[in-house]
């Protein structure tokens, strides 16, 4: 089951309060199915979840008319099943069509915001809307929400309601087009919970509240491994060079004319060759700074050096 049909069902669950609440969800469903005019409503999901909702809430404001359900196999690969919901007779089209306040002689569907207004029913009707055309990326892989509209003008409709949410601040989405359609998208993790929680998929942002968390954790991990790790391979460098100066010394016989405290540094870096300057120093009698060491150090190779290759 993907992510989008796992909110979609957490979207159904959500409580009917009024009759108000019903008619802003089930609006916004089928103002952007498939089929919205007065002579054919059809609406299609992948959900059967948001199937059986469209039917509770027609059934529920209007009683008479006759509803369809049908499904088929949409991609013999998966063996995903389309869902589809009919109002077959033109004359309950109408009905429903005149109830929400649109007619065939609308030019261009556009949304009636007469059908929310208020603040709670603003939430239902989105809720609506994202059950109809609304899709969700798994937050473990990316932060993406859209909405797939067939008209250009209603897609921007959308767009401007969602940038009025009194619960997304500077929220501003972006719409594109894609193979036929207008994109009305959100990115990044923040945004995308707080629409989460308008819709009332509590769940679901809390979902991706946890992955942002983990990530977060993840990447300050990796960042101070990989921090850790050039450290390391640094100092290693940094040994072999010393080792390979003192080495030199020991073959032109010039070890045996370092100073005691010199010699002493060169005999505990060939003894230790893994060991940080900081744990190196501790090697000495007295103690002996990370500073101390590398100075001493320094100035073995820089003896080297002057004797040429």
């Amino acid at each position: 089951m993907s992510f989008s049909i796992e909110v979609k069902n957490q979207l159904c669950a959500v409580a009917i309060k009024n009759t108000e609440s019903a008619v802003a969800e089930c609006y916004g469903m089928l103002l952007f199915a498939k089929s919205f005019c007065s002579t054919k409503i059809a609406f299609s999901s992948t959900s059967e979840a948001a199937c059986d909702r469209l039917i509770y809430l027609l059934n529920l404001l209007f009683p008479k008319i006759i509803i369809d359900k049908k499904s088929f196999v949409k991609s013999q690969t998966t063996l995903r099943k389309q869902f589809t919901v009919q109002v077959p007779l033109a004359a309950d089209c109408a009905v429903v069509v005149e109830f929400f306040g649109h007619s065939d002689d609308d030019k261009n569907l556009r949304i009636n915001r007469s059908n929310f207004e208020s603040e709670e029913n603003y939430s239902d009707f989105l809720r609506g809307v994202f059950l109809s055309v609304g899709s969700v990326t798994d937050p473990q892989k990316s932060y993406h929400l859209e909405f797939c509209v067939a008209y250009k003008k209603l897609c921007l409709d959308l767009a401007r309601l969602l940038t009025e949410a009194e619960h997304l601040e500077m929220f501003m989405p972006g719409v594109m087009q894609r193979k036929g359609l207008y994109v009305c998208y959100v990115k990044g993790s923040e945004t995308i919970t707080d629409l989460l929680v308008l819709l009332g998929a509590q769940k679901a942002a809390l979902q991706f509240m946890d992955e942002k968390a983990l990530k977060q954790l993840r990447n300050h991990i990796n960042r101070k491994t990989n921090s850790e790790v050039a450290n390391i391979e640094k100092s290693a460098a940094a040994a072999a060079m010393q080792i390979k100066a003192i080495q030199k010394l020991q073959k032109t016989g010039l070890f045996n004319t370092l100073s005691p405290e010199l010699k002493q540094a060169a005999q505990l870096r060939l003894q230790y060759p893994e060991m940080s300057l900081r744990d190196l120093g501790r090697q000495f009698s007295p103690e002996v700074s990370r500073s101390g060491v590398n100075h001493r150090l320094e100035k073995i190779r820089k003896i080297a050096l002057e004797q040429g290759e």
